[in-house]
């Protein structure tokens, strides 16, 4: 899954040009937000809301679109309507930042409400090892996942290659894995470059949701 989308036009074209399955996670919200959702799912991609969640410290800025846990709730029905109405066929949402936003209950099940009424699945980033999300979605009867891999936190090339490599042995050794990348240079590199040859290493790449409801034991 690629996130932080919405504002950049070339590195959508670099995403489009990777014909195999992923799932794009679009910012709300942004100059391009519409035009990035769009696209992706005129090719065929899975796309979903990266919602932007308030961070621990308040240095790091989530951009616009930002859920808060002092919103009332008409405040969030307003907010959460406006983000997925900027993501035009988002099949779910994941967390954009959210290291405290994901760690507080209150606010988690407030969102998992409106995501059941929805019909939407939440794809935990997880962001902070607090993470109350995956709680707050059995509650609520929310589909969900969360991210077992970053592939970028160090954005060069054999970074991410050495971070594709940690994913595909764990799709090996558990059935899958949910990988997370952004829209670095590095990263869409690596991804051209390496993900049309997975198929013959024997791993079945597909969007994030297509894992929803499956095994999680290796295959035999």
């Amino acid at each position: 899954m690629v996130d932080d989308l919405g504002n950049d036009s070339e590195a959508l074209s670099k995403l489009l040009a990777i014909r195999e399955p992923y799932t794009g996670a679009v910012l709300p919200e942004l100059p391009r937000s519409r035009e990035t959702a769009e696209a992706l799912v005129r090719a065929g991609h899975e796309v979903l809301l990266h919602l932007p969640m308030e961070p621990i410290g308040g240095r790091a800025h989530p951009g616009p679109g930002l859920v808060r846990s002092d919103m009332s709730d008409a405040e969030l029905d307003a907010s959460l309507a406006r983000d997925l109405a900027d993501v035009p066929g988002a099949r779910g949402v994941n967390n954009h930042m959210g290291s405290k936003g994901t760690a507080d209950p209150g606010l988690m099940d407030r969102i998992m409400l409106r995501l059941s009424r929805r019909g939407l699945y939440f794809l935990d980033s997880r962001t902070t090892e607090w993470t109350v999300a995956e709680a707050a979605a059995v509650r609520h009867g929310v589909p969900f996942l969360a991210r077992k891999v970053f592939l970028d936190d160090v954005s060069s090339e054999p970074a991410v290659e050495r971070q594709l490599e940690i994913a595909v042995e764990e799709a090996r050794r558990s059935g899958r894995a949910v990988a997370i990348g952004h829209p670095h240079a590095a990263t869409l590199a690596v991804l051209g470059r390496e993900l049309p040859g997975m198929g013959r290493r024997g791993i079945t790449l597909v969007p994030a949701g297509a894992l929803l409801g499956e095994s999680t034991s290796p295959p035999p």
